[in-house]
């Protein structure tokens, strides 16, 4: 079945309040249940909360690729920045690229497509201030 941005990330959220609910669980009732219980469920509360982390990165890549074209654009946004480090002379401008792409690599981490779309501008217009 497949899914939207949207859609993603709305079964994201329902994954991640389900893996809340159980670790919820497990600290209101640590001293009721046993070992095993405890184990069970902490390991199903872990499998959701990677799941929903998964799924919240398909959505993220859904979102890219509706608002910025594709995942090539970026690679080749990576790409030029790569090369212009190599070439540059000034570390002023080593460091001015190499802070850009650390925003961008923190813009996908924080699952934001919004802002991996204005890190990737913000590298096309750091390599070419540098050109």
């Amino acid at each position: 079945m497949p899914l939207n941005k949207n859609q993603a990330r709305e079964i994201a959220d329902e994954l991640l309040e389900a893996a809340q609910t159980i670790d919820t669980y497990l600290d209101d009732n640590f001293n009721n249940i046993t070992r095993a219980e405890y184990e069970y469920l902490y390991e199903s509360f872990k499998t959701l909360t990677r799941t929903a982390s998964y799924t919240t990165t398909i959505a993220v890549g859904l979102a890219i690729e509706e608002s910025s074209g594709s995942i090539n654009q970026l690679k080749s946004v990576i790409t030029q920045a790569k090369q212009e480090i190599k070439n540059l002379q000034k570390i002023g401008h080593i460091i001015k690229l190499t802070a850009a792409l650390a925003d961008l690599a923190a813009s996908i981490m924080s699952k934001d497509p919004k802002a991996v779309v204005s890190s990737a501008k913000k590298i096309t217009i750091t390599v070419g201030l540098n050109t």
